[in-house]
């Protein structure tokens, strides 16, 4: 059975972070998931510091409102279901959540999601 949530987050960088402090104090079951990438960039005040220091002290800001889990794992495979949920699979484990937000960090490439491209802000 796959625990189920309102939001889930994938990313646990300075955005998914940030997500997770703000989303938290409003009382929302969350998960984040984290697969710990080593690098991070364009972060105030952290520049050249150990991504993983940046990750503990957030953690420990939200953490302490208990709607949240940390996962550290990387998500496999995402779905929309028949009833609206969105269900997650990685590391052999399955999740469920009502609300996504990608918070992957800055890439060249977009993922390979059907929508993403047509999605993304081209100018403002």
């Amino acid at each position: 059975m796959a625990s189920e949530y309102d939001i889930i987050i994938i990313g646990g960088g300075p955005s998914g972070l940030s997500a997770a402090a703000s989303i938290v104090r409003q009382d929302h079951k969350t998960v984040l998931f984290d697969s710990g990438n080593k690098h991070m960039h364009t972060v105030p005040s952290w520049d050249h510091r150990d991504p993983e220091e940046f990750r503990s002290a957030s953690r420990a800001d939200f953490e302490r409102y208990g709607c949240i889990t940390v996962e550290n794992v990387e998500i496999e495979s995402i779905k929309r279901r028949e009833d609206g949920l969105f269900e997650f699979t990685g590391g052999g484990n399955a999740w469920t959540g009502k609300k996504v937000i990608l918070a992957t960090g800055v890439e060249d490439v977009f993922p390979d999601i059907p929508g993403y491209t047509e999605c993304w802000v081209s100018g403002m």
